[in-house]
């Protein structure tokens, strides 16, 4: 959870790499924690990896699939992958 919380701050503070990287450990902790997938793909989209992000927010769907937010989010990444 406090690499979670980190790489919170992190993306607040426009650190989006560093964001990541935190998010990356907490993955290893626990590779199912969906709120980590959706923030990482938010982090990767802000850096304009738009396909990355879609796979971090499947990957958040594979445990949540009804969560409106990342579907939201995922369909926002699609769009920006089609211009």
């Amino acid at each position: 959870m406090a690499w979670y919380n980190k790489a919170l701050d992190l993306r607040k503070l426009g650190r989006y790499e560093d964001s990541i990287v935190c998010l990356n450990e907490a993955l290893k902790i626990n590779p199912d924690y969906m709120k980590a997938w959706r923030n990482r793909g938010l982090a990767i989209g802000e850096l304009d990896r738009y396909k990355d992000a879609v796979r971090c927010v499947d990957k958040a769907l594979k445990t949540d699939p009804r969560d409106e937010e990342v579907v939201m989010l995922k369909n926002y990444f699609l769009q920006q992958l089609s211009k």
